[in-house]
């Protein structure tokens, strides 16, 4: 693929290259997930499991995730059908929903890492360690710009 025509101003080319960067990175990660018939927001669950590793609830799966609860609930639901995870009652609130993962979905996350592992390896390994250092502090102040974003009342 080659460079594509920009504007020459660094605002719109930058706002330009973020959207399709982000297009086509939304679907390597499909692609890469289909191979194994995963859905990435089913990965994305389950790494968010084995971060919090105990204790994990739906709430603390959407602190990392960001999504739209309904729609983590669908997903939690699709995945406890698919037998990946298990859901069940705290038994201290029984208003509480606890996760865990399953044998086969520890079977599941661990073929879906290896071959999520190489991806970001392989689209960043162009990056001097820099470079990268600085592409990690700029995405790390976009992401509390955007979270500033949708969780205030902004009108423009």
């Amino acid at each position: 693929m080659r460079k594509i025509k920009l504007y020459g101003e660094p605002f719109k080319d930058s706002w330009l290259l973020w959207h399709e960067v982000s297009y086509l990175l939304e679907r390597c990660e499909e692609d890469l997930f289909k191979q194994i018939s995963m859905m990435v927001q089913e990965y994305q669950v389950l790494k968010s499991i084995k971060f919090y590793k105990t204790n994990v609830t739906p709430t603390k799966i959407n602190q990392i995730l960001n999504h739209d609860p309904n729609y983590l609930s669908y997903i939690l639901k699709k995945m406890e059908k698919e037998g990946l995870i298990r859901r069940t009652k705290d038994l201290d609130d029984r208003r509480s929903i606890r996760l865990e993962i399953t044998p086969n979905g520890n079977s599941i996350y661990r073929k879906a890492t290896r071959s999520a592992e190489k991806l970001p390896l392989y689209l960043l390994s162009d990056l001097k360690k820099n470079e990268l250092s600085t592409f990690v502090d700029v995405l790390q102040k976009l992401r509390i710009k955007i979270n500033d974003f949708r969780n205030s009342e902004y009108n423009f």
